[in-house]
């Protein structure tokens, strides 16, 4: 399952994912969207938790919260 932003608008994929699966990407994407307005070292914790909690193998020193500008403009505008 992928979580990223990059079919957030297409029809047949949100048809493809059950609602535990729509859920889970929702929860991944909309906290991610709240670290980046939060900002700063609280979310790059936030950040980071997510990662760990997705099993991403980068670094912690590699990810930080401005990363996750796209999601706060897909929930956010």
């Amino acid at each position: 399952m992928s979580v990223d932003i990059g079919d957030y608008n297409s029809a047949a994929y949100r048809r493809s994912l059950s609602v535990k699966a729509k859920v889970l990407v929702f929860a991944y994407q909309f906290w991610l969207a709240v670290a980046w307005i939060v900002g700063g070292a609280t979310a790059d914790a936030m950040t980071r938790w997510m990662a760990r909690k997705a099993r991403c193998p980068a670094a912690a020193s590699a990810i930080g919260w401005q990363m996750n500008y796209p999601y706060a403009m897909i929930w956010f505008g």
